[in-house]
């Protein structure tokens, strides 16, 4: 398992994901709701220092789990609250 930041806590108009990867590798981005459904999803090209910015302004108020995977495995997931 990846250890992984997200910031801030709670977001209001965008979080920020850094890690420090083994290796350059693809990484894919998610974003479920408390249902369990898929809300977002985008693959970035990264290299050992992964930094990505995603907006939260369309998502409504809540809690959110945040999940970062490759193509063979689960990296990681994080609790995100998005506050207005």
């Amino acid at each position: 398992v990846l250890d992984f930041s997200v910031f801030p806590q709670p977001a209001s108009t965008q979080i920020t994901i850094t890690a420090d990867l083994k290796n350059n590798t693809s990484v894919v981005v998610e974003l479920y709701n408390i249902k369990g459904q898929l809300i977002f999803e985008e693959q970035f090209y990264a290299n050992k220092n992964f930094r990505a910015t995603i907006e939260t302004t369309p998502l409504p108020a809540g809690n959110y789990l945040l999940r970062l995977r490759n193509a063979t495995e689960i990296l990681g997931t994080k609790k995100i609250v998005v506050a207005r």
